[in-house]
């Protein structure tokens, strides 16, 4: 770089662009788990990563690596870990991404040992940041500006509005801001400081919104490092601050007063948003996660289970639906000690020591302390919130901290006695290991593509391709058996035997997920393996007890064999899970299951038509759901207050939503609401568009199909929009929707 024809200035700047359009590539562009489940973006990926080894082979490696040693333990550690996964094939994902990290921190290092300032750095994070609020104030702006435009005069919304990326923007508004300090302290003209400040603040303000209690929390800790700088580098100014404050007793218990209402605000403030309706208590909160993290711990107490497995330790513990996956166990530590058990720890913790020895040797000689105090409030910051997150397992946020925590030990040149430039070979590993990764998967894509275009013929062949590539990919094998299950239902029964047999690869491979197990019931049924059917249904019912299609299905299996007593059950349960199925037409095509549905009518509650105060009550007491709003505006309509009733629908689409059937009861609900205005036309649009969504069924309810959680988060990767397998016995409409149906036409 320094070797071009530019001014020391332009230099700068060019190394400014290269570190922020760098910095941004990997955040914006690859970060994200639905970044790396599309193929182009995984593509990209091995391309970019090629040409930055690819220039950084050509320049060579200025110094030695640093903390050698320490890096190798946690490699030799990971790949023990990896192999000895309950599912390698995951766990080398997740070691491919730690490798780039690794990348990034060595490459970092070096970046700065030749003398690239840690301020690029900070500033490329700096702008990333900026562009975060932007967007981020953007949201919350246009949402307050509709619930103002929806209720004028009322300045405080009753909902509590929260974020959409909730816990995913904290690391990034703490980065903003211990970024900001440094730049800010150094700054030398008014308006620049004042922009930084308008930064900071901002980055405050989103962080706020976030209402990620954990990341308030991390944030706190961080401020506490500033703090004690500022108190041990400024203790005579603010001793000296203090006795004059103290000297004039009138304006010390104004500052008093001051400081008390601003505490008093804030942290009113911070507990209405603390108590946002997507957070459980604050001693429960973690209860569904780190309890299958300790398990799994105590199972696998030495090696662990493997990288980016703790999803599948979820699965086993929580009914998945209807709770959503999760990747990691919201806590890093304890993630870290059941995916990689104490071997990991001890790495990570030697590494750790290593790291913070050589920080406090660099930090008492580097001209630059400000930039490492950042870094380093940044990871303190980090540090903590990750005791309730678990940040590894999103590209976007394990890679700034590499980056930085190798910008923050590395010293210049000048300062360095040994030097020993070298080409970093190690980079060929990553580079073939990203292009054969691209190799792998490359006619699984082909596949997903063909299987949403509806050629499932060309789907089922690809799939093959796919597996004969990749035959430790669980994922792919359930694809296969997918595709051959709907030739199956096409015509082509000699199918049947494949999709079973790739079902049951897919269940020794990944045994977690329920619906793997219910669709394997139903094709062993259609192949008449009745005993097999019965085992595999109720093993889905076991994994998932709250899924209501599973218990539906396994009563199914059990009233054709004659086990009518535990079909009864099956289907109790099914009626007590998804009350409003029990007006479908299917509890009338057999006796037992009139029988069953008169059984569980007697013991049901009577249902009467809430009014309109009823529905106000119900409303004042859930104010932040939508399904309270959907309540009243229904109410509202029965009643011709047509107004209000709209207000309300608005307000439902400003609230948070629990379920996907609610956001369909808020779109119908619009659809009645333009008939009564008479405008039939939209009314019609809104209400076909509803009922085909209502009945485009997916695992997690109506209006889910195409809504994938499985392949995305257990294996990072997409996968085709049909889930359910269409043998699959599923509940007709219920009368309430069949009415609705009808009202189209009364409408047209």
């Amino acid at each position: 770089m320094n070797k071009l024809s530019f001014s020391p200035k332009g230099q700068n700047l060019l190394k400014e662009a290269v570190v922020f359009l760098t910095i941004s590539t990997f955040i914006f562009v690859v970060g994200f788990t639905y970044s790396l489940t599309q193929y182009r973006i995984v593509f990209f990926l091995a391309g970019f990563l090629t040409l930055l080894g690819a220039v950084w082979l050509l320049t060579g490696q200025k110094v030695a690596t640093p903390l050698k040693p320490y890096i190798l333990i946690w490699l030799v550690a990971y790949f023990t870990s990896v192999i000895l996964s309950i599912d390698p094939r995951r766990s080398l994902t997740q070691m491919f991404l730690m490798l780039i990290g690794v990348f990034l921190f060595l490459l970092t290092y070096d970046l700065v040992s030749r003398g690239w300032d840690i301020d690029l750095f900070l500033k490329a994070f700096l702008y990333v940041g900026v562009i975060i609020i932007i967007f981020s104030l953007y949201e919350a702006g246009s949402w307050y500006l509709r619930w103002i435009s929806n209720n004028p005069g009322q300045w405080f919304p009753d909902i509590t509005y929260r974020l959409s990326t909730g816990n995913l923007m904290p690391p990034f508004m703490i980065l903003t801001f211990h970024s900001g300090i440094p730049l800010f302290i150094k700054a030398k003209k008014k308006t620049t400081r004042f922009g930084l400040a308008i930064i900071m603040f901002l980055a405050m303000m989103v962080l706020y919104l976030t209402s990620s209690r954990g990341g308030w929390l991390g944030m706190f800790f961080g401020l506490m490092i500033w703090g004690l700088y500022f108190f041990f580098t400024a203790r005579i100014f603010i001793k000296t601050s203090l006795q004059k404050l103290m000297a004039n007793k009138f304006i010390f218990i104004a500052s008093i007063l001051i400081i008390s209402v601003v505490i008093l605000i804030g942290g009113f403030l911070l507990y209405k948003q603390a108590v946002h309706p997507t957070h459980g208590s604050v001693f429960s909160a973690r209860d569904g996660y780190w309890g299958p993290a300790i398990d799994t711990f105590l199972e696998h107490p030495l090696f662990g289970q493997g990288q980016f497995t703790f999803a599948s330790s979820f699965l086993r513990e929580n009914s998945t639906p209807p709770m959503g996956f999760h990747q990691h166990a919201h806590s890093l530590y304890l993630n870290l000690l059941g995916e990689m058990g104490i071997a990991g720890l001890i790495a990570a913790l030697l590494f750790m020591i290593a790291y913070f020895r050589k920080f406090r040797a660099v930090f008492a000689k580097s001209q630059n302390k400000l930039a490492m105090l950042g870094i380093f409030a940044f990871i303190v910051s980090c540090a903590v919130h990750n005791v309730f997150d678990a940040y590894h397992t999103k590209p976007a946020m394990l890679w700034p901290l590499a980056i930085l925590a190798g910008a923050a030990i590395a010293q210049p040149s000048s300062q360095i006695k040994t030097q020993s430039k070298t080409r970093p070979w190690g980079v060929l590993t990553l580079i073939g290991f990203a292009w054969l990764g691209v190799w792998t998967i490359t006619p699984y894509y082909q596949a997903v593509d063909l299987a949403n275009r509806n050629q499932w013929q060309q789907a089922y062949d690809t799939f093959q391709q796919a597996v004969q590539r990749d035959p430790g990919n669980a994922l792919a094998h359930q694809q296969l058996a997918l595709s051959a299950a709907v030739l199956v239902e096409e015509g082509n029964q000699n199918l049947l035997s494949v999709a079973i047999q790739e079902l049951e690869t897919t269940i020794q491979l990944e045994p977690s997920w329920a619906l793997n197990h219910a669709n394997l019931a139903v094709l062993y049924f259609e192949n008449n393996e009745i005993d097999e059917a019965i085992r595999f249904a109720q093993k889905a019912v076991e994994l998932a007890p709250a899924v209501p299609l599973f218990t539906l299905n396994s009563g199914f299996l059990l009233e054709q064999i004659g086990e009518n007593d535990q079909a009864q059950l099956a289907y109790i349960k099914t009626l007590d899970l998804k009350p409003d199925w029990s007006t479908a037409s299917f509890w009338k095509e057999t006796s037992l299951r009139m029988d069953t549905l008169n059984r569980w009518i007697k013991v049901q509650p009577t249902q009467t038509q809430v009014n309109l105060s009823e529905a106000q009550e119900i409303l004042n007491a859930n104010k932040h759901f939508s399904w309270a709003y959907n309540g009243l505006a229904k109410a509202q309509l029965d009643s011709g207050e047509l107004e209000s009733a709209r207000r309300s629908l608005e307000n439902a689409g400003l609230a948070y939503v629990n379920t996907s059937v609610d956001l369909l009861e808020t779109q119908w609900i619009w659809a009645e609401y333009y008939a009564q205005t008479g405008e039939f036309k939209k009314a019609i649009e809104i209400g076909n568009i509803t009922i085909v969504r209502f009945s485009q069924y997916g695992v997690y309810g109506p209006g889910t199909f195409g809504l994938l959680q499985y392949a995305p988060n257990l294996f990072r990767m997409s996968a085709m929009a049909l889930e359910i397998v269409p043998q699959m016995v599923e509940m007709p409409l219920s009368n309430v929707w069949l009415k609705r149906e009808n009202g189209l036409q009364e409408w047209q």
